[in-house]
């Protein structure tokens, strides 16, 4: 991955072909997190769900009222997010040396930096979880998590330096 650069109104990333696979599945997969939240199917014994929609009050009763009252909306403006990213990921170029080039546009920034941010989380938090959780996640797998989370921290710092460039 090459950093991102400003190219007029629009930030642009250059990633391997590889790097886009692989971001582009990392976005459809925590989107799906998003939609169990938003159908009322996530487990919030997760740990990922924790992270990603703590409890508001210490009282379980008051938790789970406002998890109620505001959950669908959190989902929804990260579902959204995600679907930027995915838009944007999915009209991309290829460019010399089978590079891809995303191109996006500068009101979109925000929605990436949040966008990569959650996924960072989701991953953050299965790392954190160990190698003795209900994923089966050996400490190789773990490694792995953890190169991508670095990966990912790499790509949102650019994008953010890239943003306060003129």
């Amino acid at each position: 991955m090459k950093p991102w650069k400003r190219d007029g109104d629009a930030l642009v990333l250059v990633l391997t072909a590889d790097e886009a696979t692989m971001l582009t599945r990392l976005v459809a997969q925590v989107r799906q997190v998003f939609v169990a939240v938003r159908d009322g199917e996530a487990d919030h014994a997760d740990p990922v769900i924790e992270r990603l929609f703590p409890a508001a009050y210490e009282d379980e009763e008051l938790a789970d009222e406002f998890r109620r009252l505001t959950s669908d909306d959190q989902a929804a403006l990260r579902l959204d997010r995600q679907r930027a990213m995915a838009r944007d990921l999915a009209a991309h170029a290829t460019v010399e040396d089978e590079r891809v080039r995303v191109e996006v546009p500068e009101e979109s920034a925000d929605a990436w930096l949040a966008g990569i941010g959650d996924i960072r989380l989701v991953l953050h938090t299965r790392v954190q979880q160990g190698p003795t959780n209900h994923l089966d996640l050996t400490a190789e797998d773990l490694a792995q998590f953890q190169a991508v989370v670095d990966w990912l921290g790499y790509a949102q710092g650019s994008l953010v330096e890239a943003v306060v460039s003129e």
